[in-house]
């Protein structure tokens, strides 16, 4: 009889442990088709979300590509213009300057004066010229380009660097091509300043009462402990 309950005791923890890894895989395999399932409502709802933003992305895509062909077609248009009716010898108000004057009043009555004439520098530079497919599309970032490259004829080298490394790109921010032309000056300029810049705080104690020695000493005490040299002037005015 107790060899019988034994044996049942057993067949029941059996039962218990299959019962329990039963229920274990159960929730496993559940919890997988919960991961698949939301993976692939995720990935649905990416797909909808890219047919919803499709029409807009080839809309915008257009009109970027296009403001980029407008705006070369803009700077050719007027470098051809400049060339051919403007006379540099010629006084402005010449008759050989007539034709530029028309145009130039022309074209400022679409876009101000002072757009028309930064365009003007931007197509006198050939550098810029022969690169615009590769610029930004901003008329400042291409008019700082042209002061940037027109102050400093050694900077050519480093301009063709920076557009064949794909530093300066279409999408390039006037402040970025400013610290780009700008980095190596000032980090000479601090060179300098560090080297040039010795710790040491001078002063002459005969100008000060004893009061203030107290303070100015506890001062200099602790620039003393930052490296600075203290030097009081009355004692080599004595010697």
């Amino acid at each position: 009889m107790v060899i019988v309950d034994k044996r049942n005791n057993s067949l029941s923890l059996n039962l218990k442990r299959e019962n329990i890894m039963n229920k274990q895989e159960t929730k496993k395999l559940q919890n997988e088709q919960n991961r698949k399932t939301a993976e692939a409502q995720k990935n649905r709802a990416q797909e909808l979300a890219q047919e919803t933003a499709n029409p807009f992305i080839d809309n915008t895509k257009h009109a970027y590509n296009a403001v980029l062909k407008s705006n070369t077609s803009l700077f050719v248009s007027i470098k051809a213009a400049y060339e051919a009716l403007y006379v540099p010898e010629a006084h402005p108000d010449s008759p050989e300057m007539l034709a530029f004057t028309i145009y130039k009043s022309s074209i400022i009555s679409v876009f101000d004066r002072s757009s028309f004439n930064k365009c003007v520098r931007i197509c006198k530079n050939d550098l810029i010229m022969s690169n615009l497919d590769r610029l930004p599309v901003a008329w400042s970032t291409l008019s700082k380009l042209d002061s940037i490259l027109t102050s400093d004829e050694s900077l050519h080298s480093v301009f063709i660097e920076k557009l064949d490394s794909n530093e300066i790109n279409v999408r390039s921010t006037e402040n970025a091509v400013i610290k780009m032309f700008t980095k190596n000056d000032e980090e000479d300029e601090d060179a300098d300043c560090v080297e040039s810049t010795e710790p040491v705080v001078t002063y002459d104690s005969t100008k000060f009462t004893e009061t203030q020695l107290v303070k100015l000493r506890k001062a200099f005490k602790t620039l003393e402990e930052l490296g600075f040299t203290i030097e009081d002037q009355s004692a080599e005015s004595e010697d």
